[in-house]
């Protein structure tokens, strides 16, 4: 075994053999015989490559989102086979450290976090981990693993909505029990922390609608005839409170929702007399502002505009000598 030589580099080896002859009792002949080795290159052995513990080199970590810089993720470890520094183990993390969050003790293999985590952004890390050997640069060998962190949740997001006010209609003759608008809030944790409820927290006194807890969808709760009213309410305001599930502490958000009911043409204007009669007048009756012919009445149950009457004259006038007042309020 050759030491102390330099790999890569070329050497020559010098001999000096010394030969003694004995021709008799008292006579010797002494030779001295150098000799000169061809210029050789000395090489590097490195046989093996480090091996993770264990060989597949997959490892599996979780750590929570509100970890503390510093944090201990994982440790890997690898051996080598070699003697002397060939069998030395370093470790370097090489790809899939997004933002650069964590960091591996060369020398140890402990991955640690070095930045502050959010499983919103990125809810799970595939690091690929290098451990090399201590050869000379050029003769190095290696081996890859990989480390599976998945980053668990905490409930640090309240729900939300898009918008800080919704607007809905709904018919005045809605069936009690009809959907007139399906609330969804917006929670990006998971889980428990994700799981919605809803509520009506307050303008709801006359409970004429009522929420499922678990879907948002706001339905009716009760008939609302504005022909019965003497001064219909046409708006309502609720306030909706949404909070999560989450543990140790929920978190909750509200909406104002805006409910308008509209009217609608329920009924058929109905006379208040017979619907034919007779009438006469003098054939020379002045014209002037015209005259008073027959007096038509009727009404409609509806309210506002639906329960406005028009009248007119759709057969059997002169039209250029009959004239009729069109409404009536």
């Amino acid at each position: 075994m050759i030491q102390g030589c330099k790999a890569g580099s070329l050497y020559n080896i010098s001999l000096s053999i010394i030969i003694i002859l004995n021709l008799c009792s008292f006579r010797y002949v002494c030779f001295v015989l150098q000799v000169y080795s061809q210029p050789f290159e000395v090489r590097y052995v490195n046989d093996y490559s480090p091996v993770f513990d264990p060989s597949d080199g997959l490892y599996n970590a979780t750590i929570s989102e509100d970890a503390p810089i510093g944090q201990s993720v994982a440790t890997v470890m690898a051996t080598d086979k070699d003697s002397g520094s060939q069998g030395d183990v370093s470790y370097s993390i090489v790809a899939g450290n997004i933002e650069n969050k964590f960091h591996i003790n060369a020398s140890s293999g402990e991955i640690t976090t070095v930045g502050e985590l959010d499983r919103e952004t990125t809810a799970q890390f595939t690091l690929t981990v290098r451990a090399s050997d201590g050869a000379v640069p050029e003769k190095v060998r290696f081996t890859d693993g990989e480390v599976e962190v998945t980053i668990s949740d905490v409930n640090d997001n309240a729900p939300s909505f898009n918008t800080p006010s919704i607007v809905a209609t709904v018919p005045e003759d809605a069936a009690i029990g009809d959907v007139i608008i399906t609330l969804q809030a917006n929670d990006p944790d998971e889980g428990l922390n994700s799981e919605l409820r809803y509520s009506i927290k307050s303008g709801n006194d006359a409970e004429l609608f009522t929420i499922n807890n678990s879907t948002g969808e706001v339905k009716v709760n009760a008939s609302y005839d504005l022909d019965q009213e003497a001064r219909p309410d046409f708006d309502h305001s609720l306030v909706i409170f949404v909070e999560d599930l989450g543990v140790p502490q929920s978190l909750n958000t509200s909406v104002t929702l805006n409910i308008s009911i509209t009217a609608v043409n329920e009924f058929t204007p109905q006379l208040q007399h017979d619907s034919s009669f007779n009438f006469s007048f003098a054939e020379n009756a002045p014209v002037g502002d015209g005259v008073l012919v027959a007096q038509v009445n009727a009404t409609d149950q509806d309210y506002g505009e639906q329960g406005r009457v028009w009248f007119v004259i759709s057969s059997g006038a002169c039209q250029s000598n009959t004239a009729i007042d069109l409404v009536t309020t």
